[in-house]
């Protein structure tokens, strides 16, 4: 999987846990997309528009608690 390694301008900590990393994952053959946004998990599907477009279609989002940010 993809690893955001920044967000607007400020680094992502390295000493994060892994599982709350944001990831990007492509599977080509079924055309989904999917990834972890910090603690909820997410999905959809994606088609490549062109010779160098892609358009990520509207998917579901796990709605789960988290800790409160500092």
């Amino acid at each position: 999987p993809w690893r955001l390694a920044e967000l607007t301008g400020a680094a992502i900590p390295a000493d994060m846990h892994s599982a709350q990393h944001p990831t990007l994952v492509f599977d080509a053959a079924a055309g989904r997309v999917s990834g972890v946004a910090g603690v909820n998990r997410w999905n959809g599907q994606f088609t490549r528009t062109g010779a160098n477009g892609l358009a990520i279609a509207a998917g579901a989002m796990t709605r789960m608690a988290g800790i409160p940010e500092a």
